[in-house]
């Protein structure tokens, strides 16, 4: 596990999870760098034996003698894989809650399998381990802040060459320290299906085509890629550009007098690859009441900007979700359109009522001024009861999630919700609505003093 430096460009830190800092321990012991000599060290550790082991196994590691055994599969022939395996094999007599025997598989499908069984688990620990021991995290880091600079292609090429590792076992370890803007991308051969890597700590949306990432779009926002193929797997991986958040926050505060529409203009015409790191960090950057779509044939999302809680209608069209977009015409205020690649991004912003407290001339409780209401709006006691009874549920809900006592923010959150709800749709058209939500939210406030 890594955190984000923000002193170093963004590479990641070291925060070791146990195995590793076992790893760790034996380096300094023997005061190792790379590239570690796997074998005389393990030959401390246990008897060694090479023999032809069937079902593609690479090591059998018996740990329940009093001399722990390991018998490395003979029919390995390259000497990169050779290494891994002895050191996830030194990973299980090193790691004291690893007992009894295990029959490992250091490549293919088996570096990714997610199962949570114990065994599994104790897999994965072995491969870090061994990770940890050939490619150190102090050693990784001095590499990426050395050699980044030369491209990816070249920098993982000189990890393979300096530790004696694999691409593979390079690959995934790389991406624990890269800054953020890699994206990584393994399809097994003869599977619709892969594994997905992101360096750092941002959220970066990958837009999804017949059900794998878009390789398409990933190609337009890249500001470089390349592919490697393995016995196994071909490994995708692309670079893009990651915006600045206090970037986008100065633009947005320059341009508060226009609309969205002209501040994706601005933003994305100067260039336009900056897209692929826009989503969500975008929406979230934005003020209460913006609904953000990325969409093309075979792709959707929605996005909300902070605190903006209306429940979209929507719909399914042969077998999509799609926005009612009808419905988000009537109840907003502003919509736009911004196409890019074949992708559309599309935005509504729903309006906002900042409440006047002290013009709040009505004098009676809340409750009194919501029976008032309800009398008027409904003639049917079923559908009052109904009304009635969601409007508390929906008040309950969003009071029991405030961690705050900041009244625009709340009578904004509830007024939110409540646009465009059918059920409630009397309520919220009636003449007092606007009083009582002030009331409302006032009363619930004070509650709290």
């Amino acid at each position: 596990m890594v955190n984000t430096n923000k002193e170093n460009r963004g590479i990641m830190e070291i925060t070791q999870n146990p195995e590793q800092k076992i790893a760790r321990r034996i380096l300094n012991k023997y005061k190792l760098t790379p590239p570690i000599d796997v074998l005389s060290i393990i030959q401390n550790y246990a008897t060694i034996e090479e023999a032809a082991i069937p079902n593609k196994v690479d090591a059998i590691c018996m740990l329940n003698g009093q001399i722990p055994k390991v018998i490395l599969n003979s029919r390995i022939s390259n000497s990169s894989r050779k290494r891994f395996t002895l050191a996830h094999e030194l990973g299980h007599i090193s790691i004291p809650w690893h007992a009894g025997m295990f029959s490992c598989h250091t490549e293919g499908k088996n570096l990714f399998d997610e199962a949570q069984t114990e065994y599994y688990q104790m897999e994965r620990q072995a491969n870090n381990f061994a990770a940890e021991f050939l490619m150190p995290s102090p050693w990784i880091i001095g590499q990426i802040e050395q050699y980044e600079d030369y491209g990816f292609k070249f920098l993982i090429e000189k990890i393979i060459k300096d530790a004696d590792v694999s691409l593979t076992a390079a690959f995934l370890n790389l991406f624990n320290f890269l800054p953020p803007g890699y994206i990584g991308f393994i399809k097994y051969h003869g599977q619709d299906y892969g594994k997905k890597l992101i360096s750092g700590d941002i959220d970066i949306l990958i837009p999804t085509k017949n059900d794998l990432i878009d390789f398409d779009w990933l190609s337009h926002v890249s500001i470089d890629n390349g592919v490697f193929p393995t016995d196994s797997f071909v490994i995708y991986w692309w670079k893009i550009e990651i915006v600045e958040v206090s970037r986008l926050k100065n633009l947005l505060v320059e341009m508060k007098e226009f609309n969205l529409n002209f501040f994706l203009k601005e933003l994305l015409e100067e260039n336009q690859k900056i897209v692929g790191s826009l989503f969500p960090l975008l929406p979230n950057q934005l003020p209460m009441g913006y609904i953000v779509t990325l969409t093309n044939r075979n792709f959707f999302r929605l996005f909300r900007s902070p605190d903006t809680t209306v429940r979209i209608k929507d719909e399914y069209v042969n077998s999509k979700y799609v926005v009612d977009r009808e419905w988000l015409k009537t109840n907003t205020e502003d919509y736009g359109e911004y196409k890019i690649f074949d992708y559309t991004i599309e935005w509504w912003k729903f309006p906002l009522v900042k409440p006047d407290i002290l013009k709040l001339a009505d004098k009676r409780s809340a409750k009194m001024m919501l029976e008032q209401i309800l009398e008027e709006a409904y003639s049917d006691e079923t559908e009052k009861s109904s009304a009635r009874k969601s409007l508390a549920g929906i008040i309950g809900a969003l009071n029991g999630s405030r961690i705050d006592n900041d009244f625009n923010k709340f009578h904004g959150k509830l007024r939110m919700r409540l646009i465009g709800d059918q059920l409630l749709r009397n309520i919220t058209k009636h003449k007092l609505y606007e009083d009582y939500l002030i009331k409302r939210v006032k009363e619930l406030l004070e509650k709290q003093k």
